[in-house]
């Protein structure tokens, strides 16, 4: 697939808000794929990130200092992990793995359903000719399992646990700490503010605005679990947060079970039950969004 962006252009390639593992990676394949074209263009990061993501960067080898940086009015945008921004700057591309029922009309858009980002965007690479460093395929594996809680979620494709382990045995990865990394336990001890937007993203469906949190964990408590409830129906039910639901996902990685709790205000909730691991980006918020357009 051939990207065809006007080369005079100085690209800012940037992820989602609140940027998870596959986020960064993404931003960071993406630039070197764009380099190896002949565009000029550098992957920014908006923040530091949340500490899972920040200690598994750490075991993957990468140093997201180096990314921190504002985009600058003169560049144009290069999305990936995300199709949608509020920032002012042309967008011109996009890469991402949530299909969604609203059309983009970039002069760039490929998004198709994939166990990660980091993977699609390093198959489009190989696909077209490109040369890939090891590093690159381990920082593709390494997504794939933070990004399918260690390859248990649904959205995890099964031709990729085919392609993780013919690629991890030619290059002799260790999977261990991937593994470990990809499960991704919040930590509970933390104070209730930080547990309730553990991986926080907002979603704009037609008029309505939606965030969403998800929490990995075997056993929460009954008591926590009020308590983040009731945090955040203390800013959904505040108008000036400019939010209409909430969707926090109990994930629990270890049973296989998923809970999904809609807020959208005060004694407004309602409870889902599932006796699998479901995938925010795959499962819950498509469903979601069909409720709104």
């Amino acid at each position: 697939m051939k990207i065809n962006i006007e080369k005079e252009n100085r690209i800012a390639i940037k992820g989602h808000d609140n940027p998870d593992f596959d986020s960064v990676v993404s931003g960071i394949l993406c630039c070197s794929y764009l380099k190896k074209l002949g565009y000029s263009c550098r992957y920014c990061l908006p923040s530091i990130t949340d500490k899972p993501t920040l200690l598994a960067l750490s075991h993957a080898g990468v140093d997201i200092l180096q990314y921190i940086s504002d985009i600058e009015d003169d560049e144009v945008l290069f999305l990936v992990d995300h199709h949608e921004t509020n920032l002012k700057n042309t967008v011109v591309g996009c890469i991402d793995h949530h299909p969604t029922v609203k059309e983009c009309s970039y002069p760039f858009y490929h998004n198709v359903k994939s166990s990660s980002c980091a993977v699609e965007i390093l198959r489009m690479m190989t696909e077209a000719g490109i040369e890939v460093d090891e590093q690159e395929y381990y920082l593709a594996v390494f997504s794939v399992y933070m990004d399918t809680m260690s390859l248990r979620s649904s959205k995890l494709n099964e031709s990729d646990v085919i392609w993780i382990g013919q690629i991890c045995n030619r290059l002799g990865f260790d999977t261990g700490v991937m593994i470990n990394d990809g499960l991704a336990l919040t930590d509970i001890g933390e104070p209730v503010e930080l547990i309730a937007q553990s991986n926080l993203k907002y979603y704009k469906f037609g008029s309505v605005n939606v965030a969403s949190s998800d929490i990995h964990a075997k056993d929460l408590p009954q008591r926590l679990l009020d308590e983040i409830t009731e945090h955040i129906e203390s800013i959904v039910s505040d108008e000036k947060n400019g939010i209409d639901m909430w969707v926090l996902i109990i994930m629990n990685p270890v049973d296989y079970k998923t809970d999904v709790i809609k807020i959208s205000g005060r004694g407004n909730i309602t409870y889902e039950h599932h006796e699998r691991l479901l995938s925010r980006s795959h499962d819950v918020m498509p469903a979601v969004e069909k409720t709104f357009i």
